[in-house]
Parts: structure tokens; sequence; C-alpha cells
């Protein structure tokens, strides 16, 4: 069993914005799925990985919205996640992993709560600290529901957002911006800050910014909106 010892001046750290306002880009509704984050590969198994991310509330045409924190399998995608959403209303957390054996082909997952837009909440998932072969997970450093199994071992970790139709904003603006803070993954034995490796990915870079300004911190956003 691997128990770690999550960083405690990097768990506190907040983001540096307050929450945007939401904004239509103006953008044709597709049904497609768009991503704006980062993530690290390569470093053998991961046990672990924790973000703060901003709780805002962007513009949504019918379909998610997402900020997420996760590790993978870097070749089957398999994943255990916790992320925000909205779809309407006010954002809404969830914790989701992959196990054929209890949920098929589809996601295992829980309802967490709804964040405060405006809140800057720490995210954690862990592999092989509870129980081998499981997972668990932590918002602001407090347990999230019990140990759950999964069926496969990361090797990557990941944050950023994503929007499941083009018509949606992703999170952030030009002025204001998502940001994610203080992100690190657990391999080899220790903690470390993965924005300085991270390798940026995106299937919109017409539609979207982002920038890296400290080795542990993050930011993305529409380009068709200031806030």
């Amino acid at each position: 069993m691997l128990l770690v010892s999550i960083p405690v001046a990097l768990t506190v750290l907040m983001g540096r914005v307050t929450a945007a306002a939401a904004c239509n880009p103006g953008r044709t509704k597709d049904g497609n799925y768009y991503y704006d984050g980062f993530g690290a590969s390569g470093l053998g198994t991961i046990g672990g990985t924790y973000a703060t991310v901003l709780a805002s509330s962007p513009y949504t045409n019918g379909d998610e919205t997402v900020m997420y924190v996760k590790i993978y399998d870097n070749s089957s995608g398999d994943a255990a996640l916790m992320e925000w959403e909205k779809t309407t209303g006010n954002p809404y957390e969830y914790a989701f992993w992959h196990d054929t054996a209890n949920c098929g082909s589809g996601p295992c997952g829980y309802a967490i709560g709804s964040p405060s837009v405006g809140a800057h909440n720490t995210y954690t998932v862990l592999f092989n600290n509870c129980a081998s072969n499981k997972v668990n997970f932590e918002e602001n450093g407090s347990g999230v529901g019990p140990c759950q199994a999964v069926d496969f071992t990361p090797n990557a970790a990941s944050s950023g957002g994503g929007i499941y139709t083009l018509a949606n904003q992703m999170p952030g603006g030009t002025s204001t911006k998502e940001t994610i803070t203080g992100a690190e993954e657990y391999s080899n034995g220790t903690w470390h800050s993965y924005m300085n490796n991270a390798v940026h990915n995106t299937n919109g870079s017409s539609y979207f910014g982002y920038d890296v300004p400290t080795n542990y911190n993050a930011d993305i956003w529409d380009l068709s909106c200031s806030s």
C-alpha cells in the first residue's frame, strides 16, 4: 500500500482571480467534445495527482462544460477523476472511476455536491493509497466517498477543461481566466510539479487559449470571451 503525504503548503494554494461571468461565444452547437488542458505521462505508475481549480459558471447550451483533475492509463484512456460540471444552473461536483466488472463499459461515479461559484477547491485522486488497485478521492484534504476498485494502472496525470459542444464556453475568458493552481503528480516515491514538463493538449487551438505562469500553475480561457 502506498501512503502518500501531500505537501500542506501546496494544498492551500488558492487561484489568482475571481470567477468569470458567463459569456455566449456565439459558436455553432455541434455535439463534439473539445478540451483545453495539460498532461504528464511517461513517469511510470502514478500514485496520485491534485490541483486547485476555480469553480466558475460558464455559458452552456444544453451540454456539459467541465473542469477536471485526473489520473489515467495513457494507452486505454481509462481514468479516475474529480470534476465540476455544469449543464444548466450552478456547477456540480462528481468523482468517476473505471471498473468494468462493476460498471460495464461506462464509468462508475457519484455526486459530491455543489461548489460555491468563485471558490477554489483542491481535488485529489490517489491510487494504491487506501488499498492495492484502488483509488480514493479528497476535496480540500478531506476524504470523499469510500475506497474504490479500478481495473487499470495509471501512468499519466492531467488537469484542464472540456466542453461537450462548441456552442459552450470553455471556462475562463481573455480578461478573467480559469485557473489550475498547485498541480502535482506522485511518482517514483515523491510529489512533482508537472506543469513545467506537461504537454498542453487541445483540439481547439483556434478557440481556446492557455498559459503556464509558474511550474505549478496554469490558466485556460475561451478566446471568444473576455470573462
